[in-house]
């Protein structure tokens, strides 16, 4: 069975050369998702 961090990490390098996206965006996009979940934390918690 793989894990979302299994699939993530054998795929990520292939698809981001592959498309051609810069480091400094996935640095960003990375830290938008962590800050969205991190946001949504506790609303989770709530309910």
């Amino acid at each position: 069975m793989m894990t979302w961090e299994d699939i993530v990490t054998n795929y990520n390098e292939q698809y981001r050369k592959e498309i051609d996206i810069d480091n400094h965006i996935v640095t960003y996009v990375r830290s938008r998702v962590l800050k969205l979940t991190l946001e949504s934390m506790p609303l989770i918690a709530w309910r």
